[in-house]
């Protein structure tokens, strides 16, 4: 099956890139993790408003609604490739860590990602 990689780009022949299964479905927990959601038209619950929250102070309050929202979005959209382990939305003076233990459907090996947003106006 052919998957075409995230970002968009060109392969050494010119032609749209592809990538392997595994690879795939990380690029799908991405594009999931930095869509707004109501930026797609059919499918207006997709995504999280974590690029949003960077205008938001940083409390240990929004961490825990970060926590929510990411894990229940993760769940339902991508509960049947991804299987979500923990998720840590942990405030730090001037961003919010995200950190994200995941382990692909059919794939033994537990994966980590973190992501660092920034407050007061940073971008993520």
């Amino acid at each position: 099956m052919l998957h075409i990689d995230f970002s968009w780009s060109y392969d050494g022949y010119g032609q749209t890139a592809t990538t392997t299964w595994r690879e795939h479905k990380v690029d799908m927990l991405l594009q999931f993790l930095l869509t707004h959601p109501h930026e797609r038209v059919n499918r207006p619950d997709f995504g999280t408003p974590l690029s949003r929250m960077c205008f938001e102070g940083n409390s240990s309050e929004l961490s825990e609604v970060i926590q929510f929202v990411a894990k229940a979005g993760l769940q339902r959209w991508l509960g049947d490739v991804i299987n979500i382990i923990e998720l840590n939305a942990v405030p730090d003076e001037s961003t919010l860590r995200v950190d994200l233990k995941y382990q692909l459907q059919g794939d033994e090996e537990i994966h980590e990602e973190t992501a660092h947003i920034p407050f007061g106006g940073g971008v993520f």
